[in-house]
């Protein structure tokens, strides 16, 4: 092997290329590569020689060549096959080699790429967030439509729409999901929710307790467990898991579950913690209760585009008790 500021050699490229293109490599090809490997000590001395997208095509290889020893793996574990030792050490071998010349050849392309251009290789993580009180729509790259509501997240890498559509959710949100060949993922709590065109409302406050409810389309829900479960919605059917990871089916009114999203607050029976959090995420404040009421109450009611007064008031007659308004401090009185 020559060191001296000389051309790599011709096997070893061509050797490199049979990597790159799949093809099967015999021991003598391996044993040049390792060879040549061992004496790479110098990487700018091969500066010239290598292809200014050799280091992105090395890595897109080492990808497949471990997504296809994985998938290799479970088949010989399903089946009980006996692959012979000296195929898996080739493949060993192999991904070695690339990771190798790979990490080389990316960090010579990059030497000559702006420090501009070096940034947009970088994969971000783009986020949208809403504080308590604030709403708002928000269209994603591939042309789906999000209903963020108050204190709610939802976070994606770049990419998305491109090559993939996976996204986290905490919070509350609406989906409205463009159709698209790449199935649409939701995170939230230990749900994910995928779909291809469709849409749903995931509400993930709490991870005590998470709720998928579909209103249009079909959806397939996983628990993040292993092996994990497996559910499919249709239209009006929801699903909630509670913080003791007890799944649970139910049926939902399709106008009661989207209904936030048009500024209605809908109130069924709901329990006084889960109400006063509801009307501090949704206004934006912080409620005291000074007196405790003396029975367990669950409110119900129907309030559009309302004042936090007006609300306030309405209820204050129903359910017996005095409040008091101090910019964003409220202070609630049980009589």
């Amino acid at each position: 092997m020559q060191k001296d500021n000389k051309p790599i050699a011709k096997q070893v490229k061509e050797s490199i290329d049979r990597l790159l293109h799949g093809a099967k490599m015999d021991p003598d090809s391996i044993q040049l590569l390792n060879k040549w490997y061992e004496e790479l000590k110098d990487e700018e001395q091969y500066k010239e020689d290598l292809p200014a997208d050799l280091g992105e095509k090395i890595l897109r290889k080492i990808k497949f060549t471990i997504q296809s020893e994985q998938k290799l793996n479970t088949t010989r574990k399903k089946y009980r096959l006996d692959i012979p030792h000296y195929k898996k050490a080739s493949w060993i071998r192999a991904a070695v080699i690339l990771a190798f010349v790979g990490s080389t050849a990316l960090a010579l392309h990059l030497s000559h790429r702006s420090p501009q251009q070096q940034e947009v290789t970088v994969q971000s993580l783009i986020s949208h967030s809403n504080p308590a009180g604030q709403k708002s729509k928000v269209k994603l790259p591939d042309g789906s439509s999000v209903y963020l509501n108050a204190a709610s997240e939802i976070s994606y890498t770049s990419g998305f729409g491109e090559h993939h559509r996976e996204l986290k959710l905490d919070g509350e949100a609406y989906f409205e999901v463009a159709k698209d060949s790449l199935p649409f993922r939701v995170t939230s709590h230990g749900l994910i929710t995928q779909a291809v065109g469709t849409a749903f409302n995931i509400n993930g406050y709490e991870a005590q307790q998470t709720q998928v409810q579909l209103v249009e389309g079909i959806v397939k829900v996983f628990e993040t467990s292993n092996p994990p479960n497996v559910y499919t919605l249709l239209p009006g059917k929801g699903l909630r898991k509670d913080g003791n990871s007890k799944v649970q089916l139910f049926d939902f009114d399709l106008m009661e579950a989207t209904a936030w999203t048009e500024g209605t607050i809908l109130l069924d029976q709901s329990p006084l913690e889960e109400t006063l959090k509801l009307l501090e995420r949704w206004y934006g404040v912080k409620i005291l209760v000074s007196a405790a009421p003396k029975r367990e109450l669950a409110f119900s009611g129907e309030f559009h585009q309302a004042m936090l007064s007006d609300l306030l008031e309405s209820l204050a007659y129903s359910y017996r008790f005095e409040y008091e308004i101090d910019q964003k401090h409220i202070t609630i009185k049980f009589l």
